[in-house]
């Protein structure tokens, strides 16, 4: 890594000379001017590294920087829905958990919901599963969704080695493009499942036929948060040491936001208009593989 470079609102950016993940020198830029909307982080480029194919933000927080991007919770990522929104939510959360082994919804089974954000997902998992539930993120306290639940445990990152070969799921959606070292934090999720445990991993799926529609205006880009953005090759070659046992394309009401991006104005004014939009979204997704989401199911071994 180069030197810092920069201070953005008390957060510190550098710029990486090599791959992140690979250390390959040979880089090629994919984005050059995309920004961030939301809160005001400023301008950043995506590359794409020409040796393991991983595409990356650039600048990147300090590793011990990335927390403050989420400290008040304020960000998309712990969006608060309507209760007509929160009903569709839940039935899409369920029809995916309705993919998993049954024996995961046995009373002896270990589950944890890994950067549970506002623990929605969390809740949805509790609902469709008999055994011990835990959500789990790094802030200090559970979010408001799970304090009060007594039938869900919250464990903060730091107390999750506790668990170390644990668990029988580990649910990591749209955790990993979040990630400093994706491939270091893939390793610690593997540690603490049981032998044969499984890891379900949602990405936004850098493919997309609307990222290509939308260029730098595509709300899955998410700049600076997304630090890392994936396609169906890139993830498999970063699931070391597991086995892919599933994978499907699902959908996330994008377009809303991407308009926002594009107007340059708030992201929350226009979530209403992407769910509005989830049919045409889905309509011309239709291709196999241009989807807005990736989702894969894999096996410890």
């Amino acid at each position: 890594m180069s030197p810092i470079l920069e201070v953005r609102q008390g957060v510190r950016f550098n710029y990486p000379d090599s791959c992140p993940c690979c250390g390959s020198t040979d880089l090629a830029g994919v984005l050059n001017d995309g920004a961030d909307f939301e809160t005001g982080f400023g301008h950043f480029k995506v590359s794409e590294c020409r040796t393991c194919g991983i595409q990356f933000t650039v600048p990147q927080p300090l590793p011990e920087d990335v927390a403050l991007l989420y400290l008040d919770r304020t960000s998309h990522d712990f969006d608060v829905a309507t209760s007509f929104v929160s009903r569709l939510r839940t039935y899409n959360n369920l029809r995916q958990l309705k993919r998993l082994p049954s024996h995961l919804r046995d009373r002896d089974a270990v589950c944890l919901d890994y950067g549970c954000g506002s623990g929605f997902f969390t809740q949805s998992m509790r609902t469709y599963m008999s055994g011990r539930i835990i959500g789990s993120d790094f802030h200090a306290s559970a979010p408001p969704l799970l304090a009060s639940r007594s039938d869900i445990e919250y464990l903060r990152d730091d107390d999750l080695d506790s668990m170390e070969g644990c668990l029988d799921l580990v649910v990591c959606r749209n955790v990993l493009e979040h990630t400093i070292d994706p491939l270091a934090f893939l390793a610690r999720q593997r540690r603490l499942l049981k032998p044969n445990g499984f890891a379900l991993v949602e990405v936004p799926n850098r493919r997309s036929t609307w990222s290509r529609l939308l260029g730098r205006n595509y709300f899955n880009y998410y700049l600076p948060r997304h630090l890392y953005h994936y396609d169906a090759s890139t993830l498999a070659s970063h699931l070391v040491g597991f086995t892919v046992v599933g994978q499907w394309f699902d959908h996330s009401p994008i377009l809303g936001k991407s308009f926002a991006s594009m107007f340059g104005t708030q992201i929350s004014g226009f979530a209403l208009m992407g769910l509005a939009l989830l049919p045409l979204q889905a309509l011309v997704d239709a291709a196999p593989g241009r989807s807005s989401q990736l989702v894969v199911l894999a096996q410890r071994t």
